[in-house]
């Protein structure tokens, strides 16, 4: 058995000799890994304190038992911490990590090739595509499973990807067993069809295909992608950069995720967030007990991140406070490459966790945000008062769905341009609780950053600064997130309500507290950039972005200028982004999906009114008989043979615009009781209202 190491070092290290290997170790993070030369090795250490301090040197950390870190170390590492008194036992060797494919895994080949055979023997409850490529040029396959496969449906989304560490071989054995599973026993299993049918299933077998053809931990740039998420990243440049994260932090972006599972292989635990800070999730509870359903099922003890092992850039932070989706690591196999016969052992249990998960995530609150005016679906941020983290609607469908355990709950849904709107649930165990939100434009419409998509605090290895990037967003409230110094933050405005270069200031950036600090502030189309600067920042402050020479913009980033103190509040204080609204009367049209044919014709109208979220304050129809609608697409039946003016007002904030369709409707006669059929069988009546 292992022991601790008996020497008395504790954290008196020669401060000199610390700040060497910080800055040597962090550089090496930041820069393409020689993994060629690492090996995987245990640092043993006499307590948690000692573990920190060697986790902040920015080693490659991989995992913490009670003797002390295991970390991907180099030579010159090695050499270093060895002078600083530390003992370390080489668990692999450069030549024993660097050894090709076990016999039995899949490699990318065949795992793609699978999934093209899944997805033509299945294609009804299948769609394949891939959402990027990696450095090399492999597609990320991702394989959705779900009843109607090729349709944006209102149910839970949900998501499973493993291969994210090359070298974690069961990781994506893990996730491909899944998709087997739930398409080989969907006929014959009733259980397993009603998740297929009510659920979006997402599964990406290898996030990182490059890393998994060299069976090496990083992918083709050198990097540790799950380092490298862009919450809480700490490192050069913008955390999410590299290819393959980009794609699938875009996909959680662009999809209203229920939940995201990031596998995993070299020990065997469900850990949960938060990692990268001490305080607890503000959905901890809520985490800890999915955790627990899914390590119940599959016999696996959970964690909470950071009391396992500290961690800065992970997958579920960003998966959880930028995407919205409640989520976890599953750490599969207690070594990274088990013999493959262990692998149906290893399979069957994640599977029975995976499949009670999914029986627990359709329970809990379920429900559209709509504009009142037109019933149209918006895109909104919705929060549970007494948990606190924003989840988000779907963009096209207005749907949202969210796990929660029973009890009473009050659910706050606001989008940019709208008032916020406030609804209580009682949710009972087991039971899912349906709610309606239709929110009415703001008697001011302004937008608000809606969420958060990458942060450094730069300070983050102090922890003094407990505040959470959530308090930037919506409305000026007086709390603030402090981004701490030289630290940054990336918020998306939202889709649709971008900030709009107009006369005069466009955006103000509300600090609060009356200390004013200072903060360049940039925008970009793109939440990577290319980032144009706009202006600087001293306390809250009024800026037009036209310096920038976008005439829109999306994405906007607050970078600390390093002026600020220390403690609690290092650096800016952002409250809030407030974007001044140019609203313009509404540019209106119509369509019909039908119109003309023998009454009574039912038509299905769609409006197609151009005017900024929240500048819309109502719309009215006129079908020309007498009869009207206020609603968004109306189906409306006309009775009467005859020709029909349609038109369609506009009710705007700035104004109305009516659009007007003349003779657009042409009603003829139906056939009647009456026997007044010419001779060839035609009915007369066709010609009643037309001559």
């Amino acid at each position: 058995m292992r022991r601790k190491r008996a020497s008395a070092l504790t954290l008196a290290i020669s401060s000199a000799l610390a700040v060497l290997l910080a800055c040597t170790v962090v550089a090496a993070q930041d820069e393409i890994r020689d993994y060629a030369n690492e090996s995987y090795c245990l640092i043993l250490t006499q307590d948690r304190a000692e573990r920190d301090a060697l986790t902040h040197m920015g080693l490659i950390v991989d995992g913490a038992d009670e003797f002390g870190l295991k970390a991907f170390l180099n030579p010159q590492e090695i050499d270093e911490l060895e002078a600083l008194g530390y003992e370390i036992e080489v668990l692999q060797t450069p030549q024993q990590l660097s050894s090709p494919k076990p016999d039995g895994y899949y490699d990318y080949s065949s795992m793609a090739a699978l999934l093209g055979n899944l997805a033509d023997g299945y294609p009804a409850l299948t769609q394949l595509f891939s959402i990027g490529q990696s450095v090399d040029g492999r597609e990320l396959w991702v394989i959705k499973i779900s009843d109607n496969a090729d349709t944006n449906e209102p149910e839970p989304e949900v998501w499973f990807d493993g291969g994210i560490h090359g070298d974690e071989w069961s990781s994506f054995e893990a996730v491909i067993n899944l998709a087997n599973h739930l398409l080989s026993t969907y006929d014959s299993d009733a259980s397993v069809q009603q998740l297929v049918d009510g659920f979006e299933i997402y599964i990406m077998p290898m996030l990182n295909p490059d890393g998994c053809t060299a069976s090496t931990r990083y992918n083709s740039h050198g990097k540790d992608l799950n380092r490298s998420f862009p919450i809480f990243y700490e490192g050069s440049g913008v955390g999410g950069s590299e290819p393959e994260l980009q794609a699938v932090t875009e996909f959680f972006l662009e999809h209203a995720l229920t939940f995201g599972a990031n596998y995993h292989s070299g020990a065997e635990t469900i850990n949960y967030p938060m990692d990268s800070q001490p305080q607890l999730a503000p959905d901890d509870t809520t985490l800890s007990g999915l955790a627990s359903v899914y390590g119940s099922a599959a016999s696996y003890p959970i964690t909470n991140g950071y009391d396992w092992y500290e961690v800065q850039g992970i997958s579920e932070e960003t998966y959880y406070l930028a995407g919205g989706a409640m989520a976890f690591i599953v750490e599969v196999s207690s070594t990274k490459t088990p013999s493959y016969s262990q692998i149906p052992s290893y399979n069957a249990r994640n599977l029975s966790g995976q499949l009670a998960l999914l029986d627990v995530l359709d329970q809990g609150l379920s429900g559209t945000v709509v504009d009142a005016a037109s019933g149209a679906p918006l895109f909104a941020m919705l929060r549970i008062a007494q948990e606190g983290w924003a989840f988000y609607s779907d963009s096209d469908l207005g749907d949202f769905h969210r796990y929660i355990r029973a009890g009473d709950w009050t659910v706050v849904a606001w989008a940019n341009g709208y008032a916020p709107a406030t609804s209580s649930a009682q949710v009972f165990d087991g039971s899912k609780e349906e709610l309606s939100f239709e929110l009415v434009p703001a008697a001011t419409p302004e937008y608000y950053a809606m969420r958060v998509i990458a942060n450094d605090r730069a300070d983050g290895w102090t922890h003094a600064n407990p505040s959470m990037p959530l308090t930037a967003l919506g409305a000026p409230d007086g709390y603030a997130y402090s981004i701490g110094n030289d630290g940054y933050v990336v918020l998306d405005m939202g889709l649709g309500t971008p900030i709009v270069d107009s006369a005069g200031a466009d955006v103000q950036i509300v600090e609060s507290g009356s200390d004013p600090e200072g903060a360049a502030i940039f925008v970009a189309e793109h939440w990577l950039g290319p980032w144009q600067v706009i202006g600087v920042a001293d306390g809250t402050t009024d800026l037009d972005i036209s310096p920038s020479g976008l005439s829109e913009a999306r994405y906007i980033k607050i970078e600390d200028d390093g002026s600020g103190g220390s403690g609690a509040t290092p650096g800016f204080d952002l409250d809030a982004v407030v974007v001044t609204v140019p609203c313009e009367a509404p540019v209106v049209d119509f369509s019909a999906d039908v119109t003309q044919g023998a009454a009574p014709l039912s038509v299905n109208f769609s409006s197609a009114i151009d005017v900024l979220p929240g500048c819309l304050l109502g719309q009215y129809w006129e079908f020309g008989d007498g009869g009207s609608s206020t609603e968004n697409s109306p189906t409306y039946i006309f009775n009467t043979p005859g020709i029909y003016t349609v038109s369609l007002t506009g009710l705007g904030v700035a104004g109305e615009n009516v659009e007007t369709k003349a003779d657009y409707i042409v009603i003829t006669g139906g056939d009647d009781d009456d026997d007044d059929d010419d001779s060839a069988g035609d009915d007369d009546d066709d010609d009643a209202c037309c001559g």
